[in-house]
């Protein structure tokens, strides 16, 4: 369609830009994801007419194999964004087992606006409006504009699937690409200048204690965490979240080595002394690239004053890069979360275990957390990082508590942190994880995951937790946006980069997935779910005894890892044509035949040993309460032989109508 006399649709409040894929309500451009502004024009184009399901996946995903479960979810998305819900079709009727008929009344008005648009006119369009959930097109990485590789891309090199723009053309063309290609992500570019330059991200690093105190060691985390929180309030400032400068904590590193892993123009760097009664800070801003110091300051107050010290070091840094910080600005800067030190005292000493994630460190969070709470029962901020830390407890069943105990301990803090303090993203991001994981509740998990980003777009773990979102309901493309989003605001994320990797091979691109996979072994290279991903890449590339030596590396201490380790060792087998091995890991996987798991991966090893009948009837008993199984059944490349059964696909249907 050309963009010259081409057709604007107009339905309600709505106005449709198809040649723009532009969407406005009462004149106000609205976010909507690709494919479902795909969707609308054709149900638009074909208004009053039943639309088959199999008719409308072909036209909106015409080169690849996609489930009926893209559909369905793409269909919630677009009745999202036009506030319709299923009791209140006034748009798009559902026809049962058939199909989508938009039943609206449409006026069709031509659109004369000139076809003359320029490669600038391209880039100015695309930063003056939003590109979808949340990500905005006119954000740029200082080091240039990473993209998602292309399908089918083999001729990068591993670890280095990074373009760098390197000038004002190539800026510009990949600007213009990015209108080409949506899933393009990039972070924003700032206004905050010293001299003639241009600051526009940082890190605070976990600031040196040099204390006599024996128990001080949070105390930098604690420091660092605060200023993270005030100075992520600058909205053209990009900082680096706690998560990616916790592991410096108890390491001797150079600060420019660090500013230039986490890829970051300035650092933060400090250090904090206590003797008795006193605190004395000093501080340095250094500039990445050169070195260069260009603030530094020293504090000696109280040790008790030293909420005041924050908000001081806060304003100066603030104002520093910002110049003229407005009222609002100064407010936000300066307000506190507790004034209780003891409390706070205990919240550090939550967060420092937080950030581990293992069922030791998690175990104690919630002690702290709770401590904190027991000093100051209002500690909103504590009672998210409470909530948080028996969210995570459920979700990576851990066996200290019941799953379902968990859970209802995250719902209540996690309301209870709202109900104080509306405002809290982490609170937010935790009550996410017990409606997505415990109440498979799509649509007030998204609620609260959305709100969480609308309140800081760059708070990394909401972007990672939202792409597990879009993962677990089969929308692989957007979560690669929103998983490339988390891993740019924190690069080196041992589970930023496993997402990644895992997207990518969900979606067949193994180089990328290997990729990803690599750098988060050089972060944390004992955890057990990247063996299990390194084992999955090996298998595709059918290096079997590769696949078997890491998965026999793998410890059986919980039986969620135990399951998956047999499983996938039994695939292993299977496929290096050691079948008697094959059915040892069955036959060991029948201690575990009541765990929702165990089906699966007996199905999976079934798949190996060409035994398709067993595997479909255990994928039958599977009791499906693992969400993040979802993508698996539609993507997994070791299942393909199953999709052309009716069986299978009846079982996937089912299995997404259940969410």
């Amino acid at each position: 369609m050309s963009k010259n006399n081409s057709v604007l649709y107009e339905f309600g409040p709505f106005r449709l830009d198809v040649a723009r894929s532009e969407l406005m309500r009462d004149g106000q451009i609205v976010n909507i994801v690709p494919k479902a502004i795909e969707l609308l024009s054709i149900l638009i184009r074909h208004r009053g007419q039943v639309i088959e399901r199999e008719r409308l996946q072909a036209m909106l995903w015409p080169d690849i194999h996609v489930t009926g479960a893209n559909l369905t979810q793409t269909v919630y998305l677009l009745r999202r964004t036009l506030n319709e819900n299923r009791d209140e079709q006034a748009y798009i009727e559902t026809a049962p087992r058939r199909g989508y008929r938009f039943i609206a009344e449409v006026r069709e008005i031509a659109d004369n606006s000139s076809s003359s648009m320029t490669l600038t006119d391209d880039v100015d369009a695309a930063c003056a409006q939003p590109l979808y959930q949340g990500l905005s097109l006119k954000e740029l990485d200082s080091t240039g504009a990473n993209s998602i590789p292309a399908s089918g891309d083999s001729s990068h090199q591993r670890f280095k699937a990074v373009s760098t723009v390197k000038s004002n053309r190539k800026l510009l063309s990949t600007l213009a690409s990015v209108l080409r290609h949506p899933l393009r992500v990039l972070s924003q570019k700032s206004v905050a200048e010293t001299g003639n330059e241009v600051i526009d991200s940082m890190a605070v690093l976990p600031f040196k204690v040099i204390s006599a105190e024996a128990d001080d060691y949070p105390l930098g985390l604690g420091m660092t965490d605060v200023l993270i929180t005030k100075l992520s309030l600058l909205r053209h400032l990009t900082v680096r979240p706690t998560s990616a400068v916790f592991r410096y904590v108890k390491r001797q590193c150079d600060p420019l080595t660090i500013g230039r892993e986490l890829k970051v123009d300035t650092v933060l760097d400090g250090t904090v002394q206590r003797s008795r009664e006193r605190v004395r800070l000093s501080l340095r801003l250094i500039r990445v690239n050169d070195g260069r110091v260009l603030w530094a300051k020293i504090f000696d107050e109280p040790f008790k004053g030293v909420f005041a010290v924050q908000d001081a070091i806060a304003e100066q840094v603030a104002s520093f890069l910002s110049h003229n910080l407005n009222s609002d600005e100064r407010r936000r800067l300066a307000r506190r979360h507790t004034e209780n030190f003891n409390a706070y005292q205990a919240y550090i000493r939550g967060l420092y275990f937080w950030n581990k994630r293992t069922k030791e460190g998690l175990e104690k969070s919630i002690a702290y957390f709770t401590e904190a709470i027991r000093e100051e029962p209002d500690y909103a901020l504590a009672r998210a990082g409470l909530a948080d830390s028996y969210a995570l407890a459920g979700v990576f069943l851990y066996d200290f508590l019941p799953v379902s105990v968990a859970f209802e301990n995250a719902r209540a803090e996690a309301l209870r942190a709202i109900e104080l303090d509306e405002t809290l993203p982490q609170a937010h991001a935790a009550l996410f994880l017990v409606k997505h994981n415990y109440d498979e509740d799509a649509e007030g998990a998204e609620k609260e995951i959305r709100r969480a980003i609308e309140l800081n777009p760059y708070y990394a773990t909401a972007h990672l937790r939202y792409a597990f979102f879009h993962r677990d309901y089969g929308n692989l493309h957007q979560a690669l946006a929103e998983a490339t989003r988390a891993q740019q605001l924190d690069p080196l994320s041992m589970m930023n980069n496993y997402l990644l990797s895992e997207l990518f091979y969900l979606l067949g691109q193994i180089e990328q997935a290997a990729d990803y996979c690599e750098k988060a072994f050089e972060t944390d290279p004992e955890v057990e779910l990247l063996k299990l991903q390194m084992a999955y890449l090996y298998t595709q590339k059918n290096m079997y005894e590769d696949a078997i030596r890491v998965l026999e590396g793998i410890p059986e201490e919980q039986s969620f890892y135990a399951i998956q380790k047999l499983g996938e060792l039994g695939y292993a087998f299977a496929a290096a044509g050691r079948r008697n091995k094959a059915f040892d890991a069955l036959s060991a996987l029948k201690a575990f035949e009541h765990e929702p798991l165990c089906n699966y991966c007996m199905a999976l090893i079934y798949t190996g040993l060409d035994e398709k009948e067993m595997a479909l009837r255990h994928l039958e008993a599977e009791t499906g309460r693992f969400v993040w199984l979802r993508p698996y059944y539609s993507y997994e490349p070791r299942l393909s032989s199953l999709r052309a059964d009716m069986r299978f696909n009846s079982l996937l249907n089912a299995l997404f109508c259940r969410a």
